[in-house]
């Protein structure tokens, strides 16, 4: 597509008819061609300047970026060689001059550039060539998916975009262009007015307008509708208006309404409501108003209980613990209360284990007395000096009484002071007399 560059101009010391290289300089005041904005592999028109100064030529060519940068020769536009107007390719000598131009053919389709971009599996890809206002006219032969709309080669800046939207086949299928679609890029698009695709012969209209290249959008849809439909059809408005009119909105006799015949009957309706199974049932299926007086004679009526009626009037979830005697244990957490396995920390090697002087003191009974069958703890004392515990378990006192018996053990024999310590004998199995 054809791109001009802003105040391009460099010399060349190409000869002969063809491809130009932009070997040159670049005069004072001016941008080399690469400088301009032009966009390599892009069309461009320009004017060469031969070194005699009078032949010149008006070119449509390819431009190429590098070093140096090059001009093809696709079309000669016009051309004056040796005073003769044409269309002739002027053969190159010495120095020349190559401007980029602006032409009489470029004004007259510039504003604004028409495209028919086409739709592919959903896509519809539109091309803004960098034009600032731009025109599209797109043919829907199927649906646009979501995000399927994009924007390629947008302008640096403020750019315009005019989409007309056609129907295929309109006394057919129709195929739809959801709002959904307009997320695909490069940017934001915002709809400031109703979104609606026709499905008929009637053109669907969006003017996109942006300042930052399309980075974001604002968008109006079918605002130029009836401007569209004046130009093309001197009759239209007068159809439109002759659509509804004052009368027709005041009128009874219009009116669907009364006794006046124009009556619709509801079975006629188009998108009729979809009532529920209710609907259907007789009087006789439903309690009649009134006949369930108090809040038991409803939960009985329903076979809830009693005691369930009494839950159910519960105010809340303290209310009915207080009617279930729940105490504070219903709302506690789990971890409020030892595992079960607690125990075993408290035994003796325990991560808390419990010394036995740190219990309360012991119920007077013999539970853990020790038996010969067991250890257990010593058996509660008797009292009195005289009685000693048995191998049974039982307090007895010796026998023999005071002095007398049989009893074998260590007694001392004899004990003899000797340089202020006393020397002790014993003597096994004595017999106390």
């Amino acid at each position: 597509m054809l791109k001009f560059g802003d105040r391009a101009r460099q010399t060349t010391t190409t000869t002969g008819t063809g491809t130009i290289s932009l070997n040159g300089s670049t005069p004072a005041g001016w941008f080399s061609f690469a400088e301009s904005g032009l966009v390599s592999g892009r069309t461009c028109k320009y004017l060469v300047e031969l070194s005699n100064g009078t032949d010149f030529a008006i070119i449509e060519g390819t431009f190429t970026s590098g070093s140096p940068s090059t001009l093809t020769r696709d079309r000669i536009i016009r051309s004056k060689i040796g005073g003769v107007a044409g269309t002739t390719n002027p053969s190159l000598t010495g120095t020349s001059t190559v401007t980029c131009v602006w032409t009489a053919e470029d004004a007259d389709t510039a504003n604004p550039v028409l495209f028919s971009p086409s739709i592919s599996a959903g896509t519809l890809v539109i091309d803004l060539d960098e034009n600032a206002e731009s025109a599209h006219r797109i043919t829907l032969n199927q649906n646009v998916s979501a995000g399927g709309i994009s924007f390629v080669n947008p302008p640096s800046g403020y750019c315009k975009v005019y989409i007309e939207f056609n129907q295929a086949t309109p006394s057919g299928t129709v195929y739809d262009v959801p709002i959904t679609a307009w997320t695909g890029g490069p940017g934001t698009v915002t709809f400031d007015t109703d979104y609606a695709v026709y499905q008929d012969s009637t053109p669907t209209v969006v003017w996109l307008t942006s300042t930052d290249g399309m980075a974001t959008a604002r968008a109006r849809m079918n605002v130029e509708l009836i401007s569209y439909l004046a130009t093309t059809d001197i009759d239209t408005l007068a159809k439109l208006n002759a659509i509804v009119t004052d009368a027709d909105l005041t009128s009874t006799a219009h009116a669907h309404t009364g006794g006046n015949g124009a009556q619709i009957a509801y079975s006629s309706l188009s998108g009729l409501p979809t009532l529920g199974t209710a609907a259907a049932q007789n009087t006789t299926a439903f309690e009649a108003s009134g006949a369930i007086s108090t809040h038991a004679a409803l939960t009985e009526t329903h076979g809830i209980s009693s005691f369930g009626a009494s839950l159910v009037d519960d105010a809340n979830a303290t209310a009915a613990r207080t009617t279930l005697g729940l105490g504070t244990a219903a709302t506690s957490a789990t971890g409020d209360f030892a595992a079960a396995s607690h125990a075993s920390s408290h035994l003796s090697g325990g991560g808390d284990a419990i010394k036995l002087d740190d219990l309360a003191t012991p119920d007077d009974n013999t539970d853990l007395n020790a038996t010969v069958s067991r250890h257990g703890l010593l058996p509660k004392l008797g009292g009195g000096t005289t009685n000693y515990l048995r191998a049974d378990g039982t307090w007895a006192q010796p026998a023999g009484g005071g002095g007398g018996g049989a009893e074998s053990g260590l007694v001392i024999a004899e004990a003899t002071a000797l340089g202020g310590a006393m020397s002790c004998y014993f003597v096994e199995a004595s017999t106390l007399g």
